[in-house]
């Protein structure tokens, strides 16, 4: 159901276009005097022309809102209700409570119809796809590498397999192929097919040089985790065995902007200085650690734009050139977002909510 704040009864639902450019002078030159009693019902008369602007300001906003960003619609009614408090209260202390109230109505008349003149027509408002990926799987190679060592047949598995998303957007396509990249240049499907090729070719080649016996194999995908308005949220896996004891499993999230066709970072969800903070709570954190290193320093604590968000938990991932994974430190810390949201810009709170 559609939502229209109401105003105060005596604020009249009417929408007229002012009729006057100062209704107020308007008044005191048709009644041909400026006496306190006249001054005060053209006062009176001028704040009711305002208020039925407010009106038809208010509610072609409001609307305009509930259409395009409906987050951004409950807020601008929340304030339109502190904007009537404030006002009032205001007026009850003033020496001419209606020309106060007169005053502050032409003030906010002014502010919502120079508003409203900034608003999109809702037609052009440009509103994201609903995606529904599917699997695209680029490279799926298995084999057992064989060869012969003292007179025995000896052989171990080797395995690529990499599988990326067709989502029917190619620049979203192209984003979600480049995580495949290693220099985040080599993009184009079949460049990164002949480089997987290559490497997979190599690897076969020291495994039989090597006399391996240890299978090796990588496992790399990109999953779709769903989408809510502008915001798609997609899981890029990493796995891999690369013998001996050296395993990896790792996930990290991918959040898209769909409308602003890229990637959120850390720079879109925190200001400047709410992420300087950001970087103080981690590293309190670290230190408040049962397990750390001596030798990691503050300076040596940057985050990368890595990130995962999960109910009330924001994990932050550490840059693996400053801490490390394995034996060499921590990769990542987590902290709840009640905790930080002080410092979260509001037009990423949609990550949050």
């Amino acid at each position: 159901m559609k939502k229209t704040f109401l105003l105060p009864t005596f604020l009249m639902l009417s929408t007229p276009a002012l009729a006057e450019s100062d209704p107020l002078q308007a008044c005191l030159d048709k009644a041909g005097a400026s006496t306190d009693g006249i001054i005060e019902l053209c006062s009176e008369k001028a704040s009711e022309t305002y208020k039925k602007q407010i009106t038809k300001s208010y509610n072609a906003i409001f609307a305009h809102y509930q259409k395009t960003e409906p987050e951004k619609a409950k807020s601008f009614e929340e304030a339109q209700k502190a904007w009537l408090v404030n006002r009032n209260k205001n007026c009850d202390i003033s020496d001419s409570k209606q020309k106060c109230l007169m005053n502050s109505n032409k003030q906010r008349a002014e502010e919502l119809s120079e508003r409203e003149k900034t608003l999109a027509p809702v037609e052009s408002v440009q509103k994201p796809p609903l995606l529904s990926p599917k699997k695209d799987i680029m490279f799926d190679k298995k084999e057992n590498v064989k060869w012969v060592m003292d007179g025995e047949k000896q052989s171990a598995e080797l395995t690529y397999y990499f599988q990326t998303l067709k989502t029917g957007l190619d620049w979203l396509d192209n984003l979600l192929l480049q995580q495949f990249s290693p220099d985040d240049k080599n993009v184009t499907r079949e460049k990164i097919i002949s480089a997987l090729t290559k490497s997979y070719n190599e690897q076969k080649t020291e495994m039989k040089e090597s006399y391996s016996s240890s299978s090796f194999w990588v496992k790399q995908s990109i999953s779709f985790v769903g989408q809510k308005s502008n915001l798609a949220t997609f899981i890029s896996n990493d796995q891999g065995y690369y013998g001996g004891n050296y395993e990896v499993d790792q996930d990290k999230y991918l959040y898209i902007d769909l409308v602003n066709k890229r990637l959120f970072e850390l720079n879109d969800i925190f200001t400047k200085q709410g992420l300087e903070e950001v970087k103080k709570l981690l590293w309190e954190t670290y230190q408040q650690m049962d397990y750390k290193f001596e030798d990691i320093k503050k300076s040596d604590f940057p985050v990368s734009n890595i990130f995962q968000i999960h109910g009330s938990i924001i994990t932050f991932y550490y840059r693996k050139s400053s801490i490390a994974i394995s034996a060499y430190g921590p990769q990542e810390l987590s902290i709840s977002i009640d905790g930080l949201k002080t410092f979260i810009k509001s037009e990423a709170r949609q990550l949050f909510e």
